[in-house]
């Protein structure tokens, strides 16, 4: 059994959660070490990812290939490994392999890194930030790292003053 023993940062999470504001915790028994709070499940269960470590694959170079409905990117690791990553439906998969191809395929089979429901059924929109975020502890995504094909955040236009 695991007992959470602290927690540090705002434990509120919002509902696309950035890798600064995510909370911290320390988790005593079977688990022992730390951990970052990914998200808030139902009756309180926590979707927890140790906290990143030396020795993950690195991504080296990144491109999202779809926007949305779904949401793709394919990359290249520091070990020239191909990455592909795709969300649609709720469900985010990740590939790795020899070529595109090959994480393509992965991705959608029992040697994928990740098969997972991060959001609603209809949901098919993800930014590279959430995408560090649930792949957090499993590949290092560099703070510098310039994603191809990326846009910023969507902003309400500024609106002109009423008329006379």
């Amino acid at each position: 059994m695991a007992t959470i023993l602290t927690q540090t940062k705002d434990s509120n999470m919002c509902d696309h959660p950035c890798l600064d504001a995510l909370p911290q915790i320390s988790v005593s028994g079977d688990l022992e070490g730390s951990y970052v709070v990914l998200a808030r499940r139902a009756c309180g269960v926590l979707r927890i990812a140790p906290q990143p470590s030396a020795g993950l694959p690195r991504v080296q170079s990144l491109k999202k290939t779809c926007t949305a409905c779904p949401s793709q990117w394919e990359g290249t690791l520091g070990d020239g490994r191909a990455l592909y990553a795709r969300y649609r439906w709720g469900e985010l998969t990740v590939g790795l392999g020899e070529n595109v191809d090959e994480a393509v395929e992965n991705s959608r089979s029992a040697d994928a890194l990740v098969q997972e429901y991060v959001g609603d059924g209809l949901d098919g929109f993800m930014n590279v930030e959430e995408l560090r975020v649930n792949l957090l502890g499993l590949i290092d995504f560099p703070t510098d790292l310039d994603v191809e094909g990326e846009r910023e955040p969507f902003t309400t236009p500024p609106q002109a003053p009423p008329g006379p």
